[in-house]
């Protein structure tokens, strides 16, 4: 995991996972891909992760659900060329063969930026055009969308930075999530819990996900000094919309 070397971004989502797959590239000589993860954005040869027009020509990798990938890079130069210089992505198809579909993706040196975004999941494969282009450190940002509400006696709240509040609307549909819903119910205190609900019977932490997948979400919500709801003998309900259409 990139662990503390991330991008500087505010709202920037929890980081996502990414699987490294056999590819056509030189860990002999060059950084190891897997040094994309391990949280230094130095290099640990002088190369980096360096895609070149010989035996290190691109890298294949799976994601499990729609993400960005953001990119950290280093200067290097030589006789064959320098840094930075673009990219094609690929994405396997169902046929198993890759398909091209973003052509000349522009890589940058000495700062983070927006590597590739907006991928659904699936197997892709970066390519060398020309030398060269260089990593050495990728951050995967987890882009599922997920929204909360409260419930309580059939009236659903809202969180709108200091107040627990009804929403404005009362409808349970994607549309009061997405708009009204908050982001993260760990953000709310302890105080403000209790100032909203002295009676926490009847309470219902509501969360809506397009993760057709997930099954289970997990969230932290302070009512008593660092206990998680769920251990607060079920004076909490969960539950979850997932919108299928």
């Amino acid at each position: 995991m990139a662990g503390i070397a991330k991008p500087d971004i505010e709202g920037l989502g929890k980081e996502g996972k990414i699987a490294f797959l056999e590819s056509d590239y030189d860990d002999t000589r060059f950084d190891n891909i897997e040094t994309l993860l391990d949280g230094d954005t130095n290099k640990h040869t002088i190369y980096g992760v360096l895609l070149n027009g010989g035996i290190s020509k691109n890298i294949v990798f799976e994601i499990p659900k729609k993400s960005n990938i953001w990119a950290y890079g280093q200067s290097y130069s030589d006789s064959g060329g320098s840094t930075p210089e673009s990219i094609n992505l690929y994405k396997k198809n169902n046929n198993g063969e890759f398909e091209l579909i973003q052509e000349g993706i522009p890589t940058k040196a000495n700062e983070w930026y927006l590597f590739l975004s907006n991928l659904d999941k699936g197997v892709y494969k970066i390519e060398h055009i020309s030398n060269y282009t260089m990593f050495t450190e990728w951050y995967v940002e987890n882009l599922d969308l997920y929204k909360f509400l409260l419930k309580q006696n059939n009236s659903i709240y809202t969180f709108n930075g200091l107040n627990i509040v009804l929403s404005p609307s009362q409808e349970l549909n994607q549309d009061n999530f997405i708009v009204n819903g908050l982001d993260n119910p760990s953000n709310i205190t302890e105080e403000q819990w209790n100032n909203a609900f002295p009676d926490k019977a009847d309470v219902k932490l509501l969360a809506y996900t397009e993760d057709l997948d997930k099954t289970e979400i997990k969230a932290e919500c302070e009512i008593e000094p660092f206990t998680p709801y769920n251990k607060l003998e079920n004076e909490f309900e969960i539950c979850m919309l997932t919108d299928k259409e």
